[in-house]
């Protein structure tokens, strides 16, 4: 499990991939999104999967517990769904697939959050 703070989920995965040596494959419109996030990022122009996330939990669970993980966390009241995969390491450790059919590959275990993009576009 990690919390993916800085560089967003996105951020998040490429930490995790890195440390287990694994792609993570995402999709984008799996992920929840809360709508005031999906509000404020469109009218700034940022990318919500690269947005500082605090507290969302990632969580990588064996594939025959996934779907009894999910329900559990449901039952519970906690938001969750399942937005991708690990995979063996092929040379990425993240690969995003956006709602816009853009395919995005992290390689680099460090992702630039949304907030540094704001901070040097408006700090002028």
């Amino acid at each position: 499990m990690h919390d993916p703070t800085e560089g967003g989920l996105l951020g998040g995965l490429a930490e995790i991939a890195h440390a287990s040596n694994k792609t993570i494959v995402v999709y984008e419109e799996k992920v929840l999104i809360a709508e005031e996030t999906a509000v404020m990022t469109k009218a700034l122009g940022l990318y919500p999967l690269r947005l500082i996330s605090s507290g969302v939990l990632i969580a990588t669970v064996p594939e025959n517990k996934v779907l009894e993980t999910v329900e559990i966390l449901r039952r519970s009241g906690i938001h969750a769904s399942i937005i991708g995969g690990v995979r063996e390491y092929t040379g990425h450790l993240v690969v995003a697939h956006r709602r816009n059919g853009v395919v995005e590959e992290i390689d680099e275990p460090y992702v630039k959050d949304e907030l540094i993009n704001v901070w040097e576009r408006y700090a002028h």
